[in-house]
């Protein structure tokens, strides 16, 4: 009897052993593994600054443990209003170190649609840019739904640095100010920390669907 998988194993030439078998690891984990083995590669590109393997999972850490000083861990809902960004990537990963849960928002719902999302998830703390586009809405939001925190980036603090200085000269009109509300803190000083925390441990079988659908 011919292999049903002949043709697909043949056509797809994967690196590794089909039949390897593979233990079941979380999203936490894969990048962990990444980041040790290979901690000054290049993992992101942003407009011509590099952030590395190790940067960035240092930047997750100090994530997760800001969260944390802040009261939130496994279980909780808490969301990106961002674009592609590196504060998404760092968010993204200290979210899952923390063992609460990433609820995406696409940077382009308006204030009614974000509103009725961050309600049906039950979403407490939000991520998100002082982009004029992002910002204002954000803030919409947060006085009027359950939401509890902002969490704000500056673009123009991710940029290289004559781009970041350009971008703070002549782009001005592109930034939202962030009022000064105790329940909106800058991203800056959520990740003012070491990034040592106890993190919640995970249960790799738990987070299987997270490793098959992302």
């Amino acid at each position: 009897m011919s292999d049903p998988e002949h043709i697909w194993r043949t056509a797809f030439h994967h690196p590794g052993n089909w039949e390897d078998d593979l233990p079941p690891l979380s999203m936490v984990e894969l990048f962990e593994a990444s980041a040790r083995a290979h901690p000054d590669a290049h993992l992101l590109d942003f407009l011509g600054r590099k952030y590395s393997y190790g940067e960035t999972l240092d930047g997750a850490n100090r994530v997760a443990c800001g969260l944390k000083a802040l009261g939130y861990g496994k279980g909780d809902r808490i969301g990106l209003f961002l674009p592609n960004v590196p504060h998404y990537v760092a968010a993204y990963y200290g979210i899952l170190k923390l063992g609460a849960t990433v609820v995406n928002f696409s940077p382009l719902y308006s204030v009614e649609e974000l509103a009725q999302q961050v309600e049906d998830s039950g979403t407490r703390l939000l991520f998100t840019l002082s982009a004029t586009a992002l910002l204002p809405t954000a803030l919409k939001v947060l006085e009027h739904s359950k939401l509890e925190r902002l969490v704000v980036g500056s673009i123009a603090g991710a940029l290289p640095g004559a781009k970041s200085l350009f971008y703070r000269l002549f782009k001005g009109k592109e930034v939202a100010p962030r009022p000064a509300d105790p329940r909106i803190q800058a991203f800056s000083q959520l990740i003012h920390n070491d990034g040592m925390c106890d993190a919640p441990l995970i249960d790799p079988l738990n987070d299987l669907a997270l490793i098959q659908y992302t």
